[in-house]
């Protein structure tokens, strides 16, 4: 099968969507912004196909100078596949996608982790590489355009059946990704919170809580309190 190779000047057709994209030559968000742009799709096209009416919006933010104040742990940005087993309400609830997310430096613990785990964890988190996770769907495009995106060589399968707890089952297979996939999938986690105004917006919202709360200005609730009230509302406990 012919793979479609990501670069600064790709300009793709809808020939193009359904070929295999290939990882063997590195390519960038920016890439991936600029070849939407130059694509022969026209733009109001390619824009209903991927549910996405930002791409100017993305286009212009992702060519403006990066946040000089901001000191990203991220290293790359990585689309991997994730699968869930799930049985909810007596039915089986399945699902699985594509994932796109920002990966931190091998071995760098984030503050917050120092705080809450003892030495020992953090020293072998350290040995293994470990790699923190980070959401990126608040995050303006000038502070992601220059990471490299990579496919993760492994797929997760999560089942959450298994009783009081889940497994994880990482399995090692690099699974292959068409540029339709690619680009809807990165463009649905950038618009996940609406137009960049409104994700500015969101940011701002969240921050603001978070202040609230630390604060004391807002009332919480213990979590286990919080299960109790859920259980209550929806039933949860009614026998069948």
């Amino acid at each position: 099968m012919d793979k479609i190779k990501i670069t600064k000047d790709l300009s793709f057709g809808y020939e193009d969507l359904m070929l295999e994209v290939d990882f063997e030559t590195e390519f960038t968000l920016l890439d991936i912004v600029n070849s939407c742009m130059n694509s022969r799709i026209p733009i109001d096209n390619l824009s209903e196909i991927l549910h996405c009416p930002y791409l100017y919006d993305y286009w212009d933010e992702a060519h403006n100078s990066p946040d000089p104040d901001i000191d990203s742990d991220i290293e790359y940005l990585r689309i991997s596949w994730y699968g869930s087993k799930n049985t909810w309400d007596g039915k089986r609830d399945d699902s699985s996608g594509w994932i796109f997310d920002g990966i931190g430096r091998a071995g760098h613990i984030p503050s917050d982790m120092e705080d809450h785990c003892s030495v020992a964890d953090i020293e072998k988190l350290k040995a293994d590489g470990w790699r923190q996770t980070y959401a990126i769907e608040l995050t303006p495009l000038y502070n992601l355009a220059d990471y490299v995106i990579r496919i993760d060589d492994k797929i997760t399968i999560t089942d959450y059946d298994l009783e009081n707890k889940y497994v994880d089952d990482k399995i090692d297979i690099i699974p292959s990704i068409t540029l339709i996939e690619l680009l809807y999938s990165i463009f649905w986690e950038l618009s996940f919170m609406g137009s960049p105004k409104r994700r500015d917006e969101k940011k701002e919202e969240l921050g603001q809580l978070v202040k609230d709360i630390k604060d004391g200005k807002v009332e919480t609730v213990p979590w286990d309190e919080a299960k109790d009230r859920l259980k209550k509302k929806f039933d949860l406990d009614k026998e069948d």
